[in-house]
């Protein structure tokens, strides 16, 4: 966010730096960096004036990178791993990665075996707690059948024969009158 301090300031140091700047050149350059094509940053701004593409733009846009006004999208999207350009899938990624490399650690005897234990331990709790990993695995489901009513008059076995109710239930059917 720009304060209008911030914009005074920008005005005046680009100023002294030889270059004048209005309150829209910083608005353009502001808008460039956030809309996918300038000429519709350009239009908004200026009108139907052609987009000013001078010397005072480009040192303004440069003067609005090194004071961190812009450039952070631009950062992200080119792939520094900055601590605010992270996504949680990449900090993910690399915490499984640091698992790894300190199991490596541990195997080489580059650390010691109760410290590499701690560091694996605090990176799965971090792992838990932060990103909610869940455990996949399924309760197991017994599936308990009927006991039996009758024995079979042919072999002896104990055979389960359903009831009238049991039908009626299943089938969906009703007594007749």
């Amino acid at each position: 966010m720009i304060t209008n301090y911030d914009i005074k300031q920008i005005i005046q140091d680009c100023g002294n730096a030889g270059f004048e700047v209005k309150v829209r050149d910083v608005a353009f350059v502001f808008l460039t960096e956030h809309f996918e094509d300038t000429a519709v940053a350009a239009k908004a701004v200026y009108g139907e004036e052609a987009a000013k593409n001078n010397d005072a733009i480009q040192f303004l846009k440069s003067y609005m990178e090194k004071k961190k006004y812009i450039g952070l999208k631009n950062a992200a999207k080119s792939g520094d791993k900055t601590a605010d350009a992270l996504s949680f899938e990449e900090n993910k990624a690399e915490m499984v990665s640091l698992i790894a490399q300190t199991e490596a650690a541990m195997k080489s005897g580059d650390v010691e075996m109760k410290d590499g234990l701690k560091i694996i331990a605090d990176l799965r709790v971090k792992l838990n707690d932060k990103f909610k990993v869940v455990d996949d695995s399924k309760d197991s489901l017994v599936v308990v059948e009927t006991k039996y009513n009758d024995v079979c008059e042919y072999c002896g076995h104990e055979i389960s024969v359903p009831t009238k109710e049991e039908l009626m239930k299943k089938y969906n059917l009703i007594e007749k009158k």
